[in-house]
């Protein structure tokens, strides 16, 4: 077993006084782990590696909180084709240029006398839900092996088959291997 020790910030200050030492984040950090309940140890004497390892920690969101992936447009037909004919009542913005809105098509009728000739019928639009949380394979911040190297996730396109890393590059679902889930900070 693992010998703990509870302390307070009062001890700390004391100690670090002791030492004559600033208050630092780091300073604070060595007082704490070279203290007992005898005080500071041998601080000068203490051999350890100083590897100057640089940590960048990222957050990432263990859930994800939207319900709704995206939305479907109200399609249109003409009764007897099944052939889309009509997308949206009126054309939304970024809407494909070829797709052409429920009141663009009634100008086009319109113009060529053929309003009354022809029944149009809707097939409404749908909102698309999530997956739960719980049956996603990968979530942003996974540490993910792929061709033998290790990547954090980014995000996971599950109708393309493809897991995005954080360096932006990305790789086959079926190629990748969950090593270790997020747990809200990540660091690679």
């Amino acid at each position: 077993s693992i010998p703990i020790q509870e302390t307070f910030g009062y001890i700390t200050n004391y100690n670090r006084r002791q030492m004559k030492l600033e208050k630092t984040h780091a300073n604070d950090a060595y007082i704490i782990a070279f203290c007992d309940s005898l005080g500071v140890q041998e601080f000068d004497n203490y051999k350890y590696v100083d590897s100057n390892v640089v940590l960048n920690m990222i957050q990432h969101r263990r859930h994800v909180r939207t319900f709704t992936q995206r939305h479907e447009d109200r399609k249109y037909y003409i009764v007897g084709d099944k052939k889309i004919v009509a997308w949206n009542r009126n054309r939304r913005a970024g809407q494909d240029k070829k797709k052409r809105s429920l009141t663009e098509l009634k100008q086009h009728l319109i113009s060529n006398n053929n309003l009354n000739t022809v029944q149009i019928v809707a097939k409404p639009g749908r909102r698309i839900m999530r997956r739960s949380n719980r049956d996603m394979l990968f979530r942003p911040g996974d540490i993910i092996k792929h061709n033998n190297t290790y990547s954090m996730c980014r995000g996971w396109a599950s109708t393309q088959g493809r897991v995005l890393f954080t360096d932006k590059s990305f790789a086959k679902q079926k190629d990748c291997k969950v090593v270790r889930h997020n747990s809200g900070i990540g660091s690679l």
